[in-house]
């Protein structure tokens, strides 16, 4: 009976051109219910899978048991995960001409900077910063906002004796600068840290308030331009290479700037939304920076770009670049 099956089988096996779909593991460190899991990820892995002609499955982990914030980015270098999500704040030293766009005082939305960003990547401005990796998509998150538990700040003299958390040691010097106590700590550690009093407050984009709950152990809330944090979606060279052609070819179609593109703005739809949210919540006060006291700021602040214009190899040919691709695209909007 056996040898009157298998014959079968061989011929379907054929006859559907012998494809064997190969399966990826996506990972994400980011909160299971966040936005861009549902709204952009899992629309663009579908979209990859159903143009992959049967080639390719692909399995998510969010909250990755896989990795997290801070060895994400090895994570797919050792091969354990396929594809990933990852800020690039706690990947120390590696992409020092990539935080261009994470600056204070440089962007004005996560789509523009995203752009821009991702502009430079493809003019080979910053390329060999990824050589290691297989580079999908890169963008920024909104502008980071001041939040805070019981005290607000309006002014520079606001920041004395506040201890604040801060992503790593561009937030940290923009932070001390500006009068504050910097205090180092990753996305999943804000809440507790907050409600402990390890920190009176953070610097975090709108984008991180809803995923984490942290409208339940902050009330003051400031919109200043302080900075973006950079994040990337990337993937396993290897694991890449490996694929069918068919497969590279659905990945490639929709990385690239169309992924970036789609982050940056949804990035910033999804930190209106947030801020709108959290307006309407009893007890919770938003308030935009002064524009005099924006000037002061900036100007605090300068020390900022002018070290990371020294420490940065071609520094200032890269804030250059950054600016003027900054400057193209305002030029273009309506």
């Amino acid at each position: 009976m056996i040898k009157q099956i298998l014959p079968s089988v061989v011929l379907w096996f054929l006859a559907v051109g012998g494809v064997c779909a190969e399966t990826l593991n996506f990972a994400s460190p980011g909160a299971p219910r966040a936005s861009m899991h549902s709204q952009v990820f899992e629309p663009w892995i579908d979209q990859i899978v159903a143009e992959s002609e049967g080639t390719l499955n692909i399995r998510t982990f969010y909250a990755s048991p896989l990795g997290n914030y801070n060895n994400m980015y090895d994570r797919v270098l050792d091969g354990v995960v396929d594809i990933a999500f990852a800020t690039m704040a706690p990947i120390g030293g590696m992409f020092v001409q990539t935080d261009v766009a994470s600056l204070p005082f440089e962007t004005r939305s996560a789509l523009e900077g995203s752009i821009a960003l991702w502009n430079l990547y493809e003019k080979g401005v910053i390329t060999h910063e990824f050589d290691d990796i297989k580079l999908l998509g890169l963008f920024l998150f909104p502008n980071s906002a001041l939040h805070m538990s019981d005290r607000s700040i309006r002014s520079l003299e606001d920041f004395r004796g506040a201890k604040i958390r801060t992503a790593g040691k561009l937030q940290s010097d923009t932070l001390a600068l500006l009068g504050g106590s910097p205090v180092t700590a990753g996305a999943s550690e804000i809440y507790q840290g907050l409600s402990r009093g390890v920190f009176d407050g953070t610097i975090i984009p709108w984008t991180g308030i809803a995923p984490f709950k942290l409208e339940e152990v902050t009330q003051y809330h400031l919109n200043a331009p302080l900075g973006s944090s950079i994040a990337m979606v990337f993937m396993n060279k290897d694991s890449f290479e490996d694929l069918p052609t068919v497969a590279q070819q659905a990945i490639e179609r929709n990385s690239g700037r169309s992924l970036t593109e789609r982050l940056g703005r949804h990035s910033d739809q999804d930190a209106a939304a947030i801020e709108q949210r959290t307006r309407q919540i009893e007890g919770q006060i938003i308030e935009e920076l002064d524009p005099e006291e924006a000037t002061r700021w900036r100007t605090e602040l300068q020390p900022v770009i002018d070290s990371w214009v020294a420490n940065t190899p071609n520094g200032a040919r890269i804030l250059s670049a950054f600016r003027e691709e900054i400057q193209q695209l305002r030029s273009t909007e309506p």
